[in-house]
């Protein structure tokens, strides 16, 4: 199941945004599409957090689409190869988190797309 979680979001330089909260639905996988639409310098992190609850968000995968910069399109999978391909994903809800991490702002649109591994 797809859902857009971002449309032209701006990301600037120390602040984070997340997204919406996107039930997992007894998926155990997810694939993350990420369009920066614009970017005037630095670059943009994107981190999956779980929960259960959609409180006390827990990091999954630290830096899923790591150091974007430049417009352009990124994609990303969990699990993967630096999570192991046996990983899943344990909880109910899952949000990407996104963090500009140099100066500069990125307008962001992105989606994600649960799926059964």
């Amino acid at each position: 199941m797809y859902t857009q979680i971002a449309y032209a979001l701006a990301v600037t330089n120390g602040t984070e945004a997340v997204s919406q909260a996107v039930s997992v639905a007894g998926a155990n996988a997810v694939g993350i599409d990420m369009t920066i639409i614009n970017q005037d310098s630095g670059n943009l992190d994107v981190v999956l957090e779980g929960s259960n609850e959609l409180a006390n968000w827990k990091t999954i995968e630290d830096n899923l689409i790591a150091a974007a910069s430049g417009i352009g399109y990124n994609t990303a999978q969990y699990p993967n190869a630096t999570s192991g391909l046996t990983a899943r994903i344990g909880f109910e809800y899952i949000r990407l988190r996104y963090v500009q991490n140099t100066s500069g702002t990125s307008i962001v649109s992105a989606g994600i797309n649960i799926f059964e591994a």
